[in-house]
């Protein structure tokens, strides 16, 4: 789905207890040192591109990811990255509506424009 698509299913809005929450938690952030792929979370210990094991990374903060601290669709606060793979991302969210926690996945733009990624998503 192209950029422009994702906008019109979701109006994402800045939230303020996940925001307060994401300025006081950082993330574990690992690094494969072959292919450089990043990952978040303490689960990961090899990267699932080429088998390696990861080393712990630096330069990258999953704290900053631009989902963090927001509110999608005027019902989900997005709170934290859960995982990441080779498909997308899943983070943790409270529905506001439904007063629990849930989990969101989001497929990776590099794989937006390729229908079979796309279905295989969804399936």
């Amino acid at each position: 789905m192209a950029e422009s698509t994702r906008r019109e299913f979701f109006a994402i809005e800045p939230a303020g207890a996940a925001a307060d929450a994401q300025s006081q938690a950082l993330t574990t952030a690992a690094q494969c040192p072959v292919c450089h792929h990043h990952f978040s979370g303490t689960d990961a210990r090899f990267c699932p591109f080429d088998g390696e094991p990861l080393v712990a990374s630096n330069s990258w903060n999953p704290s900053a990811n631009p989902l963090l601290g927001t509110v999608i669709d005027k019902r989900y606060e997005v709170l934290e990255v859960l995982g990441e793979g080779g498909m997308g991302t899943v983070y943790l969210a409270q529905d506001s509506t439904l007063d629990r926690p849930v989990a969101l996945k989001f497929l990776s733009r590099h794989l937006e424009q390729q229908d079979e990624a796309r279905r295989r998503f969804l399936h």
